[in-house]
């Protein structure tokens, strides 16, 4: 990964993340530098391995609590 560019054959994904303490979410997705309001495959594919990444990493580093589901 090379200045927020990730690069892996003819794929160029751009990825800019900001955390922040609130419960509200903005995923903005673009596909070919077009707004995609609805999100689509390519937004819900994104969120879904964001999540499965952040949970294997909190795993693999005992963050998470005795309570929370696997």
């Amino acid at each position: 990964m090379q200045n927020g560019v990730m690069r892996k054959a003819d794929i160029i994904a751009d990825v800019v993340l900001q955390v922040n303490d609130s419960y509200q979410c903005q995923l903005l997705a673009y596909t070919n530098t077009v707004h995609n309001p609805d999100g689509g495959t390519h937004q819900a594919g994104f969120r879904s391995a964001l999540t499965r990444a952040v949970n294997q990493y909190a795993k693999q580093n005992n963050l998470l609590k005795e309570k929370d589901p696997p």
